[in-house]
């Protein structure tokens, strides 16, 4: 009866051992994938950060093209203008 016993626990000690070896590997497997989530949140954080500043140079450097452009237009709409009116004064002068 002794060795029943015996047997016993040292089937209790086993379990014990694996329950003890998986409660720590899942504790490890937990602890690796919260420090790796954090990492990746930090890092697509400054990275989303780089980009907003990628994106604000973008749009300022685009309004500044936009206006020039904008001036230029408006630069030979007058030129256009006066020329079509030196035009019709002459045009006027030729048919009078």
């Amino acid at each position: 009866m002794s060795t029943k016993k015996t047997k016993k626990v040292a089937l209790k000690t086993r379990v014990n051992s694996a329950f003890n070896a998986t409660k720590k590997a899942i504790k490890n497997t937990n602890e690796f994938a919260l420090s790796t989530t954090e990492g990746f949140a930090t890092e697509s954080l400054n990275v989303a950060g780089q980009w907003q500043n990628v994106t604000k140079k973008a749009i300022n450097g685009g309004f500044k093209l936009a206006s020039g452009q904008q001036d230029l237009m408006f630069e030979a709409l007058k030129a256009v203008k006066g020329q079509f009116t030196y035009g019709r004064k002459r045009v006027k002068k030729l048919l009078a």
